[in-house]
C-alpha cells in the first residue's frame, strides 16, 4: 500500500509540477512516465487481486483443518491454493483491463489522458477496496458465524465482484 501511495505521489508531483510550474518536459519523457505508471498499476492490481481472492477462495491455506476430499469446497480451495489457479483472478482482471485499454487506445486521440485514467483507476481500486471490504467482513463474520468455509466468504466475493465490475466499467 505504501508503494502505491509513493508512486501516486511521485507521478502527481511530476504532473502538477509540469502544469503549475510550467515545466517543459519533453513529450517522450511525460509519455514514458505514464507508461511506467500504467504498467506498475497493472502489476500492483495483479498481485493485489491474487492475494485478496486467493485468501477468500482458499481460506484453509495455513490450517490443517481442511474440508473433506471430494467436496466442492475442497475442490475450489485446491484450485486457488497453488499454481496455476492462484494466478487466475489477477490474470483475468488485468487481462480484461489490458483488453479495454488496447481497444480504447486505438479509438482515441488522447492517449495520455487514457493512460492517466487507467493508472489512477487501478491504483485507486487497490487503495479503496480493503476499506470497503473490512466493514463487510466484520458484518459477515457476525452474521454468518455459524457458517464454515467458502459459504461464509460468498457475500465478500459478491461485493468484490461488484467492485471489479465497477472498475472495468470506469475503464471501459
Amino acid at each position: 500500500m505504501f508503494s502505491t501511495m509513493a508512486v501516486l505521489l511521485i507521478l502527481g508531483l511530476v504532473f502538477l509540477g509540469s502544469r503549475l510550474l510550467d515545466w517543459r518536459l519533453p513529450a517522450s519523457i511525460y509519455s514514458g512516465l505514464i507508461i511506467i505508471g500504467v504498467l506498475y498499476s497493472w502489476y500492483r492490481l495483479f498481485w493485489f487481486m491474487n492475494g485478496l481472492v486467493g485468501g477468500l477462495l482458499a481460506p484453509w491455506y495455513l490450517t490443517s483443518d481442511r474440508p473433506a476430499v471430494g467436496t466442492w469446497s475442497r475442490a475450489v480451495h485446491d484450485l486457488f491454493e497453488s499454481f496455476p489457479g492462484n494466478y487466475l483472478p489477477g490474470t483475468l482482471i488485468v487481462g480484461a483491463s489490458l483488453l479495454i485499454f488496447g481497444w480504447r487506445l486505438v479509438r482515441t486521440s488522447q492517449q495520455q489522458q487514457l493512460g492517466w485514467l487507467f493508472l489512477l483507476s487501478n491504483l485507486s481500486f487497490t487503495l479503496i477496496v480493503l476499506p470497503l471490504l473490512l466493514p463487510a467482513a466484520v458484518l459477515n463474520s457476525a452474521i454468518l458465524s455459524s457458517q464454515a468455509g467458502l459459504a461464509k466468504n460468498l457475500p465478500l466475493l459478491v461485493i468484490l465482484g461488484l467492485l471489479v465490475a465497477a472498475l472495468l466499467l470506469v475503464q471501459g
